[in-house]
């Protein structure tokens, strides 16, 4: 594996689990490879930063109206 296969792989594990052979390729790699290691760690912190974030309401920005969060809400979800 190469490491444009495996940092599309560390992302996309983000949304959903890999198929068996993806997890074990992926975990071979990163057993080998430690800027991808290096890689693996820094998604780690920036989605723990942005999930921190998130989940704090800022007192610099207006708070997003119900309706408008229920239209994003289908918008992401809709197939």
């Amino acid at each position: 594996m190469r490491c444009l296969e495996s940092a599309r792989l560390i992302s996309e594990r983000r949304d959903h689990p890999l198929p068996w052979r993806k997890r074990v390729s992926l975990r071979f790699h990163l057993l080998l490879c430690a800027l991808c290691r290096t890689y693996e760690t820094q998604i780690g912190a920036m989605c723990g930063i942005c999930h921190h974030i998130g989940a704090e309401p800022s007192s610099h920005a207006p708070a997003l109206p119900d309706a408008r969060k229920q239209a994003i809400h289908e918008a992401l979800t809709r197939d």
